[in-house]
């Protein structure tokens, strides 16, 4: 009996992540993948009090989970930029800052709710420490 109870359990270990639902790894070059971590950074540096923008510095792993469209949960360390809010300059263009009196690295893990057929994302978690 035990023996049969350890095969089911390897069993489930090695299909959970084909779980109807469940959540799985998702590629980080799928332009839908980046797109959605490029919104949550958007609506990141619009929410929060620092004066730089902040943009990606690595990111530490990225799932996904098919819903009603799709969720994103991404793990990121993000740093400053020597851009401040309100710049016109591409995020892409903005320098990570090396001061150690200004630099900051976070890391930080966003939800990232995506429903391509209606063109709508919404940014329903993040936190950054």
């Amino acid at each position: 009996m035990f023996l049969k109870l350890c095969v089911f359990l390897l069993l489930v270990a090695f299909f959970v992540e084909t779980i109807p639902g469940g959540w799985y790894a998702a590629n980080p070059n799928d332009p839908a993948m980046i797109e959605a971590l490029d919104f949550a950074l958007m609506k990141y540096n619009e929410g929060n009090n620092d004066r730089f923008l902040i943009k990606l510095e690595s990111l530490v792993s990225a799932q996904q989970q098919v819903v009603a469209g799709m969720n994103y949960r991404i793990i990121a360390n993000v740093a400053r930029t020597k851009c401040r809010k309100g710049t016109s300059k591409p995020l892409d263009k903005c320098q990570i800052l090396t001061q150690e009196k200004f630099a900051k690295v976070y890391k930080c893990t966003f939800l990232v709710y995506v429903v391509p057929w209606l063109k709508t994302s919404e940014l329903r978690q993040h936190n950054c420490v």
